[in-house]
């Protein structure tokens, strides 16, 4: 999906965006459940699971090792709080994906969405987990992943020439 798709598919069609709807919602104190795309917090959430959102009580800030989610330009990321650094008395806050080589740009607090508390994967409920990686847990998350392509890549490889059983 290219870029330009993606925003479109993010706007309702009637000047609604679709970030700023979720964004509402979980400043009402509502939770809202959203779809997990992509490989950045592998092993932990993967493609398809559905990430359970709560928002932040008033004044609240989330700890370092939470998973939290943030509005990048136009588009949401559910990634690892790593740090929060105080920066002349505005809280900034670094983050990163499970199975990413680096941390993400610092970003600030009008960012923040929420925490995913839950997900949902192969129709089991998993709470996420708060802890803060060390430099070989990164690593490893990305040799795990390279294994799961790689796996992936032959098992498609092996069905579509019919030598494995469907």
């Amino acid at each position: 999906m290219s870029a330009k798709e993606r925003e479109e598919s993010l706007n309702f069609g009637n000047g609604i965006d679709l970030i700023d709807t979720i964004k509402a919602v979980l400043e009402s104190g509502n939770s809202v459940e959203l779809n997990a795309t992509g490989y950045s917090m592998f092993p932990t959430l993967r493609p398809g699971d559905r990430v359970i959102v709560k928002p932040f009580t008033k004044g609240e800030l989330p700890k370092p090792g939470s998973v939290v989610v943030y509005r990048d330009n136009n588009a949401l990321v559910i990634h690892r709080l790593i740090e929060v650094q105080n920066n002349n008395g505005e809280h900034v806050f670094i983050t990163r994906g499970d199975s990413r080589q680096e941390s993400d740009k610092p970003w600030t607090i009008q960012r923040l969405l929420g925490e995913a508390v839950s997900y949902k994967h192969a129709k089991m409920d998993h709470f996420v987990k708060t802890f803060i990686p060390g430099g070989w847990r990164y690593k490893y998350n990305r040799r795990i992943l390279w294994v799961y392509f790689k796996t992936k890549r032959l098992l498609n490889c092996a069905f579509a020439y019919g030598l494995w059983p469907t």
